[in-house]
């Protein structure tokens, strides 16, 4: 990942007695063990995990110190320039470099003057300009040492560390004073950055937990979920005495892989057949590569319409075949034919071809959807060339002589090294400061990223349509289904579940085809791993691009997705920060048995936290008149209007040495925006000052807002601290600058709503104003002619003084109104 741009924290230090003394008064060096300050030393004998650091060995503390419940706070005072807001809960500081020039991917060609502060998490830079940078320790992909000019008598010799970003491959280059400096610095970073696949446990996540007291959400439940789905519900099948009669459910909870020996990186609930046995499984997973058999990943109640995932089978070029693997095939094409509705099923229902061109945008869809009689569609996510290579290693895809039932297809979407290599050539284009501006699309274009997102969305849209329009099911698997098969299963969710277009089943999905079901996000990222120790071949951002995929569709379509932008952009960010152990390991049998859901911080608790400032104000809108949601949910828009208007993602720009994100107005960047319909979904606050300062709050009365001694603004600077992570404002610069138009707009139309609300009030107080005036006019009149003919006036004079006192008090209500107007 990148550093971000701003990342408030508030001022840290630790006692005198922790602060090693050194030479060189510009830096300051502190290890922290068990609470207790230590000084480190720098042999190259010492180690940490497989690389790094370890404690130079002193005399034991005599009064030893419990590990504090919160950061210590004292030491320089002027620390606070350095980093803003408060420290994470067991965050300590491990360095302090006074002086130091450093050069980014954002300004390559200009050396800052700059400050450093370094802890067991970030590395975080306070330039004298005022700008303020950080690098997530995890988030290090290299680091080097280089020395200049050192031939050179007539310049000063520089001892430079280099560091190289993951993800988005930003860098930072940092000059150190001296020579000392620059090598505390690289190894230090060298041993909290990457303590080794086997020290995994040193990263700062796991320091974090032990002093986080924040309640943990509710961890992914199979049962749960699939439940609510509905899969298990009793189905109604056609009968020729009844018209209809009950059955159970076609599908069933498996226990096969309770201990993990069946499939190590497939979750122990697995959704099967109900008419197939244990035993049969395990012969099924004999014949699929790394034991991934085909289950369920999502199903409906209603219908047939599934969709299954697995890997490649076994077939080589001998043409093996399992009778068992046919078997779980035909089994789960079966329920096709007791499907209550006669016009669903294989090959039962037919659209018109101008409506399936009008959606697909190609005329192949017709022959899928209407032409097609086989009950199992089989995605093969691969291109036919890689499939076929692959019989020779004794694997490959399914033949149809031995899966007569079904339909395989070709995608196309490309492997993890082409996805590896579009995305450095990508950030190659957006980090470099002569990359020509007339040119830059074409740049960006020739990179490919944009095309292989495309090849997903692509694929996630006709899966989806197949399994809704069709209602069949749908086996879905590339070669280890893990990687292009978790992105497809889950993207097309996201067009056919309403739930998962939600904050909470947002998580549910995740964990579920990513997590649960084996994405390896250890091998992906390589996590706290040395370039000696990673296997850099099988690095790749196929997560991220799943990421890059939901952000097309939140982008086109925001009214449909309960969360917004910056949401996503959070998940990315902390992908490989190492902050939240979320994406640590690549099994959930590893993360099981590492016990990650007790002894690491939680990415999604941090998401619920600050929820407010994550949701989209336009979900669901009451206003808005046109959506592309049916009754049931299903988010299905025409696939040339999602294809024709891919861009390119403002996480990617968010380093550029040049201005790429898109100019906000200045009344817009310091909008006051209206959150009260925001807070209602998010289920209220527990008070005014937990408000969040990028959406504002409701305007209060006049007479609060003089009485409070503050406005809104210095309330939340003040007090937004406490409840909201810093981390979220170093966002800001890559907000979209539509969602920003889009707040105003929302904002302007609720001012607007409001102020005609008070001009009809206005307007029927001074008509019963006026009608009150002429009835007591009348009154009055009439009891005039009474006196003057010799009448009695008693009751008509008390209906007048009711008429009065009805008028002053209308009068008093509409001067009320016209001052509130004021």
């Amino acid at each position: 990942m990148q550093a971000l741009d701003v990342d408030e924290i508030d001022p840290l230090a630790f006692n005198s007695e922790q602060v090693s003394p050194v030479a060189d008064k510009k830096v300051s060096i502190v290890g922290v063990v068990s609470g207790k300050g230590q000084s480190l030393n720098f042999m190259q004998e010492t180690r940490r995990g497989s690389a790094g650091l370890s404690p130079s060995p002193t005399k034991p503390d005599p009064k030893p110190t419990p590990t504090p419940t919160k950061p210590n706070t004292a030491g320089p005072s002027d620390w606070d320039t350095v980093v803003r807001s408060q420290f994470l809960p067991g965050e300590t500081v491990l360095m302090h470099l006074q002086t130091c020039q450093i050069s980014t991917s954002s300004s390559p060609y200009i050396s800052h003057p700059s400050r450093v502060l370094m802890t067991q998490y970030r590395l975080a830079f306070s330039l004298n300009s005022g700008k303020r940078l950080q690098i997530p320790l995890g988030d290090i992909f290299t680091v080097n040492s280089e020395i200049k000019n050192e031939d050179n008598k007539n310049v000063p010799t520089q001892y430079t560390v280099i560091i190289v970003c993951k993800g988005t491959m930003k860098k930072v280059i940092m000059v150190p004073g001296t020579q000392a400096e620059a090598m505390s610095v690289f190894q230090l970073l060298q041993g909290y950055a990457f303590p080794g696949r086997q020290g995994l446990e040193f990263l700062f996540t796991f320091e974090g937990k032990k002093t986080d007291t924040t309640p943990s959400l509710p961890p992914y439940n199979a049962e749960k979920e699939f439940n609510r789905q509905k899969i298990f519900n009793v189905r109604k099948h056609p009968s020729p005495a009844s018209g209809f009669k009950a059955v159970p459910s076609p599908y069933r909870i498996s226990t096969v892989n309770k201990d993990y020996s069946i499939c190590h990186s497939y979750p122990r609930d697995l959704i099967v057949p109900r008419h197939i046995t244990d035993d049969e499984l395990i012969q099924v997973a004999a014949f699929r590569s790394e034991g991934r058999l085909p289950i369920m990943s999502w199903g409906n109640g209603s219908d047939s319409g599934s969709i299954w995932r697995c890997s490649q089978p076994k077939v080589g070029l001998q043409g093996n075949q399992n009778a068992y693997d046919e078997k779980i095939l035909k089994i789960i094409g079966d329920a096709v034919r007791h499907d209550t509705a006669g016009t669903i099923g294989a090959g039962g229902r037919i659209f018109p071809p101008d409506y399936l061109y009008s959606m697909s945008g190609h005329h192949d869809l017709k022959e899928i959807i209407n032409h097609c009689p086989a009950s199992v569609r089989i995605f093969d996510l691969r291109p036919k060339t890689s499939a076929v290579a692959n019989r020779a290693t004794g694997h490959g895809y399914e033949l149809s002589s031995s899966y007569p039932n079904t339909e395989l297809k070709f995608y196309s979407i490309q492997n993890i090294h082409s996805m590896r290599d579009s995305l450095n050539k990508l950030m190659g284009v957006c980090l470099s400061p002569t990359t020509s501006d007339s040119t830059f699309s074409k740049s960006i274009e020739d990179t490919h990223w944009l095309t292989h997102v495309k090849g997903v969305i692509s694929a996630s849209w006709e899966l989806a349509f197949v399994v809704s329009h069709k209602k069949v099911p749908c086996l879905v698997h590339c070669s280890h289904g893990w990687d292009r098969t978790s992105q497809v299963c889950a993207l097309a969710q996201v067009f056919l579940d309403p739930y998962y277009r939600t904050f909470e089943g947002f998580k549910v999905l995740v964990e579920k085809d990513w997590l649960s079901f084996g994405h390896p996000f250890q091998l992906r990222c390589a996590h706290g791993e040395s370039k000696h120790e990673r296997n850099e071949e099988q690095m790749s951002p196929i997560f991220l691009q799943f990421l890059d995929s939901v952000w097309q569709l939140v982008n086109l379509f925001p009214s449909t997705f309960e969360f917004n932008s910056r949401y996503l952009m959070l998940i990315a960010t902390h992908i490989y920060s190492c902050r939240f152990g979320t994406f640590l390991y690549n099994t959930d049998k590893e993360r099981v048995g590492g016990d990650i859901a007790d002894r690491t911080l939680s990415l999604w608790d941090f998401l619920a936290k600050n929820k407010l400032h994550l949701t989209n104000p336009f979900f669901k809108p009451k206003w808005l008149g046109l959506t592309f949601t049916n009754d049931d949910g299903l988010f299905l828009p025409p696939l040339p209007t999602i294809l024709r208007r891919v861009s390119l993602w403002d996480f990617f720009l968010k380093d550029s040495p040049k201005e790429s994100m898109g100019v906000l107005p200045e009344f817009l960047k310091d909008f006051k925006f209206v959150s009260s319909e925001i807070e209602q979904k998010a289920g209220g606050r527990d008070s005014e000052d937990s408000a969040l300062a990028s959406l504002g709050e409701e305007e209060e009365d006049d007479s609060k807002s003089k009485n409070g001694g503050s406005n809104t603004r210095d309330r939340v600077d003040s007090s937004d601290r406490s409840d909201i992570d810093a981390e979220i404002f170093g966002l800001q610069r890559g907000a979209d600058v539509m969602e920003a138009w889009m707040h105003a707009a929302w904002s302007t139309i609720h001012q607007q709503e409001k102020s005609l609300q008070k001009a009809r009030l206005q307007k029927t107080l001074a008509r019963e104003l006026s009608v009150s005036q002429r009835k007591m006019k009348s009154a009055e009149a009439f009891v005039e002619d009474l006196k003057t003919i010799g009448g009695e006036g008693d009751e008509k004079d008390d209906e007048v003084e009711s008429l009065k006192k009805r008028v002053a008090e209308l009068e008093i209500q509409l001067a009320a109104k016209n001052k509130t107007g004021e």
